[in-house]
């Protein structure tokens, strides 16, 4: 049998084997979620190593849902499946966050929720307890609906409670020997082993702690993608050993962002920078590297011209020493005395001309500001499209620094203002909830909520009543929802 015929033959049978004990994994959930990473493990494993596979694994889970018992049995087959599934190398499992204790809490209240999604360790962490609670009773297609007793829970596509699934990535002991056995013979096979511990390897880092590699492994394989599309395969090593590089620069500039005088005389004492075991050498860093890794796909994939020269210079936002030339270049453009005198050399050549000395005035006041604006605009356009002469000439007059700590600091200088200028970036507008929906929870509030929902819910619909902002329709629903519950 060849490699794609047993790995295909291996999925269907570990499917079968679940099938066929399926009056004991309905007894035991996670065991069962267990047995369906292993049908996905294959696979996908299978299909990357060999291109098996190529079918989408929800059809055989649905047509073996419809051999068991009932249609329960078969939403908790599909939602263990579910449970498993990810776009990423990974096998997401609760009780492996570090908010574990709290996420698989049965029946958890409205404030559990809003302990645990404002935590800065949870994985998508809200700005504040508003944001959680919009999101829990207004927001539809969140994952998130009523269990029978009355509470909000995590829920799979066929509204089976998703708790009942947590710790099914440790489960493996806990399975029945001979089912256990069964699916792992078929696993160990050596036509599917290196394949298998393959992925794993890839899986371990997104159960791992370090964001930076899981962003490298999640993400950075846009970069050889796109370097594959556009004809060019001899860039992808560079250019993913690149990706690498920027990924920890971005994150100690973000790190650095925060850091005192004390923290920088420390860090400066050496000549790399380490985090979570990697080591970044910052006599590499140059201010014209993208510090933002995910600008670096678009980046490669909108550029028309060549790639060569280093990688991690592709011109980009995210460049501080573009910045810095168009500070320097431009900045005093909007210096009131300049806007004036600009104002007053305009009228020199309309109908009603300012006076001569109102003209020299106003020349006078645009040398004092900008001695040399127009050699310097000039020159800034030429080295934004790659005059080498005009960068070393603009880099000279920016004082730019060339590499190491100070490239770092110059970088973490732009940030820091660019971040400013992203707090005014969108126009402030009078803050709305996400507009109810027949399918919101709120909407759908059961008459056995625990009253934590119910007050909670009584805040929004007043808040939404009270707000001329908000959609009709949201109003007529927080009308009918008060009408209900608040007695």
């Amino acid at each position: 049998m060849n490699d794609i015929k047993y790995s295909e033959a291996a999925r269907d049978k570990i499917l079968d084997t679940i099938v066929d004990n399926f009056d004991y994994f309905r007894e035991h959930p996670k065991q069962l979620a267990w047995a369906m990473m292993k049908f996905r493990l294959v696979h996908t494993a299978s299909r990357i190593a060999y291109g098996a596979c190529e079918d989408n694994p929800k059809y055989p889970v649905l047509d073996a849902g419809n051999l068991l018992k009932s249609e329960d049995d078969g939403n908790l087959l599909y939602d263990a499946w579910a449970t498993s599934c990810s776009n990423y190398y990974e096998f997401p499992d609760v009780a492996r966050e570090p908010l574990a204790a709290e996420l698989v809490k049965s029946n958890k209240t409205m404030d559990d929720w809003i302990k645990i999604q404002t935590n800065p360790l949870y994985k998508y962490t809200s700005p504040d307890k508003e944001y959680v609670i919009d999101n829990l009773l207004c927001v539809i297609g969140t994952g998130y609906g009523w269990n029978k007793d009355g509470f909000i829970t995590e829920t799979g596509p066929s509204d089976v409670d998703e708790n009942i699934f947590a710790g099914y990535t440790f489960a493996e002991p806990e399975v029945r020997r001979d089912i256990r056995s069964a699916i792992n013979k078929l696993c160990n096979n050596k036509i599917l082993k290196d394949p298998i511990a393959d992925y794993m390897k890839k899986v371990e880092i997104n159960w791992g702690n370090n964001d930076v590699e899981q962003t490298i492994l999640n993400q950075g394989w846009l970069v050889g993608q796109t370097l594959r599309d556009k004809g060019k395969p001899e860039l992808v090593k560079r250019a993913e050993k690149a990706y690498r590089f920027i990924s920890y620069l971005e994150k100690l500039v973000n790190t650095a962002c925060n850091w005192d005088s004390k923290q920088w005389a420390k860090a400066r004492k050496k000549s790399t920078w380490t985090y979570k075991g990697r080591r970044i050498n910052v006599s590499e860093v140059q201010p014209n590297f993208i510090y933002r890794a995910y600008g670096f796909d678009h980046e490669l994939r909108c550029s028309k011209g060549s790639l060569d020269g280093d990688l991690r210079a592709v011109k980009s936002f995210g460049n501080a020493r573009d910045a810095a030339w168009s500070d320097f270049v431009y900045a005093t453009n909007d210096h009131p005395d300049v806007a004036k005198a600009q104002k007053v050399l305009r009228r020199g050549f309309g109908k009603n001309k300012a006076s001569e000395r109102a003209l020299k005035k106003a020349t006078t006041t645009l040398r004092k500001h900008q001695p040399n604006y127009h050699e310097h605009a000039e020159l800034y356009k030429r080295a934004y499209k790659g005059d080498k002469s005009a960068v070393a000439k603009l880099n000279k007059i920016v004082k730019i620094p060339r590499s190491g700590w100070a490239s770092v600091k110059f970088i973490v200088k732009y940030e820091l203002k660019h971040r400013e200028l992203m707090k005014d970036y969108y126009p402030k507008t009078e803050k709305t909830h996400y507009p109810l929906g027949t399918y919101a929870n709120m909407v759908e509030m059961p008459d056995n909520a625990h009253p934590s929902y119910v007050s909670a819910g009584i805040q929004v619909a007043k808040e939404i009543i009270a707000n001329k902002a908000e959609q009709v329709y949201s109003k007529k629903a927080a009308k009918k929802f008060l009408k209900k519950w608040d007695r």
